[in-house]
């Protein structure tokens, strides 16, 4: 069973025979933030106070039931320990802010910690109908920090590069473009930032985050539950391999305009088609989903010309495949 403790000192995540340090309370030097590590009496005003006092208001702001305590409980002790780090103002994204829960968490957290910071929130849709609730939520809040509310498509939200210190992805709400949002999330936040996702019934958004950021942290809640966390590295996974993959792309293009005139053999095009395979491959690990698709299409226009070699309608496919290739 998952829980969290607070003993010797520490908040520790324990998951089966596992034990993870979360927040060490008594290193002292490890809080930079304006709010006290821990006091001496029992009112509460300090770092794990703040933490267990948001445990309990959570159903306050919940009365139907419908999110459980634990996971926010994990993620407010998971976000302290980062926002802690620095005395200055932080600057903090929330992508998918359409219910409100955990933007509250976020505000309450970072307004007790530096209420100088800033918390922008995205979401997809706002109105009567929409079933946003994120003003309802952020309302609650005692003393927020700076807030803002963007709603904007999460894989495209026109916010600037390299803006944002912390970016949590909230995957408990619907994401429709899970590695587009990913990639947005990636792109606004610093470099050597920290990404943090909460995932509740999104395995391809779980997928997808595993795959951009294979150095990471898990914390399970439940097999269709957890808590991803990593830091942004300075250059991007995947981003290292695009020039290779424009470079490949550019010379089978180049190799496929030599090929492809009368008198042409199947032979010459089998290796040009592993070649299009391995291309294929690196747009995979690239995110490029358009380019893979264009990879795709153009491996069966290709293979139509193979095995019409020779044949009544050859002129027919190899002219398909020349204006294919002329476009590309």
């Amino acid at each position: 069973m998952k829980t969290v403790t607070c003993e010797d000192g520490n908040f520790v995540f324990i998951d089966d025979n596992r034990r993870k340090v979360l927040l060490d309370i008594s290193h002292f030097m490890l809080n930079r933030s304006r709010y006290p590590m821990q006091y001496l009496s029992d009112e509460g005003d300090d770092i794990p106070g703040l933490i267990l006092q948001l445990k309990e208001r959570h159903l306050e702001i919940n009365a139907d039931g419908a999110d459980e305590v634990f996971p926010y409980f994990l993620l407010d002790i998971i976000v302290t320990s980062h926002l802690i780090r620095t005395s200055v103002p932080l600057k903090v994204l929330e992508i998918g802010a359409v219910n409100g829960t955990l933007s509250y968490h976020l505000a309450t957290l970072m307004g007790k910690l530096n209420p100088e910071s800033l918390l922008c929130c995205v979401s997809s849709e706002i109105g009567n109908s929409s079933g946003n609730h994120w003003l309802d939520r952020v309302s609650m809040v005692e003393e927020p920090p700076n807030l803002s509310l963007l709603v904007s498509d999460y894989e495209a939200t026109q916010l600037e590069t390299n803006h944002f210190d912390i970016v949590v992805l909230n995957g408990t709400v619907p994401i429709d473009k899970p590695c587009e949002t990913i990639r947005e999330a990636q792109r606004l936040v610093k470099k050597n930032g920290v990404l943090l996702c909460h995932v509740k019934d999104a395995p391809f958004l779980e997928s997808c985050f595993k795959l951009v950021f294979p150095e990471r942290q898990e914390f399970e809640i439940s097999p269709q539950e957890m808590i991803l966390a990593a830091e942004n590295p300075e250059v991007s996974w995947g981003q290292e391999e695009m020039p290779v993959l424009e470079d490949e792309v550019s010379g089978l293009l180049h190799e496929l305009r030599q090929t492809v005139k009368p008198g042409c053999r199947p032979g010459e095009i089998r290796p040009l088609i592993r070649r299009i395979d391995e291309c294929a491959d690196v747009a995979v690990k690239c995110l490029d989903i358009d380019r893979k698709v264009e990879l795709l299409q153009l491996k069966e226009i290709v293979l139509d010309y193979m095995l019409n070699i020779g044949r009544e309608f050859e002129e027919y496919y190899r002219n398909e495949l020349r204006n294919t290739i002329r476009m590309s």
